[in-house]
């Protein structure tokens, strides 16, 4: 089925892919691409264009609603956690050509979301909305970016129980879980601030599902000046 004339698209890209190596790139790509063909089918229903790597480092897929692509997103990042990083940018707006191949489709589009990316790249963060075109989507953009922060920052182990929290799991299975004991868990939550980190990313879903029609996308010299 043809994509209509606009859409939401997902677009990511690796951070630092070029210092991986070659065999542990392609086994981080591979590992990913394996990850985005579970992903389309968990949400065809969602999903216009299926998810795929487009070029190189970078992966993008057309979805029906913003909130299915942070939960993509979401899936993603504890897929390569501790492996390697990326960046995101969602854009809704009109597309080039609506064909059934992501590389083809261009437009409005991928112009702003390229420009996303490029501007992530400088500013050394993970991930950008434009979905409105007016001030929500630089506070989601704030929010989503402060989650990241923190996220960053989590061992391995406070990752772990953050994952399993966010899945809706209660301290006390995620202890058993984890063979661990409930102070332990409860410890890492404090410490990692993990209950902000939910709280704040539940926030950001539930205004990206208050999304229900498309906009008008910023022109060429909106895009320019940001």
């Amino acid at each position: 089925m043809l994509p209509p004339d606009q859409a939401c698209l997902l677009l990511c890209d690796i951070k630092d892919s070029s210092s991986l190596g070659p065999e542990r790139a392609a086994a981080i790509l591979a590992q990913i691409d394996a990850q985005l063909a579970e992903l389309n089918s968990r949400h065809s229903d969602q999903i216009i264009l299926p998810f795929e790597i487009s070029y190189g480092d970078e992966f993008a897929g057309l979805v029906q609603a913003p909130a299915t692509a942070f939960e993509i997103v979401r899936s993603i990042r504890r897929e390569i956690a501790g492996q390697v990083s990326f960046r995101f940018a969602a854009v809704h707006g009109r597309i080039g050509a609506r064909s059934g191949n992501i590389r083809q489709v261009g437009g409005e589009v991928f112009t702003l979301a390229n420009a996303a990316i490029a501007r992530l790249k400088r500013q050394n963060r993970f991930g950008e909305w434009h979905i409105y075109h007016d001030a929500r989507d630089s506070e989601l953009s704030l929010l989503t970016n402060l989650c990241q922060g923190f996220i960053g920052r989590m061992s391995a182990y406070q990752f772990q129980v953050y994952s399993l929290l966010a899945d809706g799991l209660s301290q006390k299975v995620v202890a058993e879980q984890l063979g661990k004991y409930p102070q332990s868990v409860s410890d890492a939550v404090r410490r990692a601030e993990i209950d902000l980190v939910i709280e704040a990313e539940r926030q950001i879903l539930e205004q990206l599902k208050t999304y229900t029609q498309p906009n008008t996308i910023a022109s060429e010299k909106s895009i320019e000046s940001r």
